[in-house]
């Protein structure tokens, strides 16, 4: 993760990012390449996040009994429904700022 990061302030990505307004023909091409770079990096970061959240998961259920696993289980389940409805609940507050600004 933290080499993704440092490549956001690399010269060519963060100069061309520091004048997004005036970039010339060749500079958003460059600027979009840098994205995209960028893009499948943070993809393979999340991935390998997902791999490493599903191993320890694992693991943990390895130690646990059998009525500590399901419980174990349960709420991580629990948790990650919260956090993806929280997270709908973000989206649409900010949709409905967005929309709300654009009335103005």
């Amino acid at each position: 993760m933290a080499r993704v990061q440092e490549s956001v302030a690399e010269p060519p990505v963060y100069s061309l990012m520091q004048k997004f307004g005036t970039l010339v023909d060749g500079e958003k091409e460059q600027f979009d390449a840098g994205m995209e770079a960028l893009k499948a990096a943070m993809v393979v970061v999340v991935g390998n996040a997902d791999a490493l959240q599903g191993w320890t998961a694992a693991e943990v259920v390895k130690i646990l009994n059998p009525v500590q696993g399901v419980k174990f289980l349960a709420a991580v389940a629990r948790f990650q429904l919260q956090a993806r409805r929280w997270g709908l609940e973000k989206d649409a507050e900010r949709e409905r700022m967005e929309a709300d600004d654009a009335m103005f």
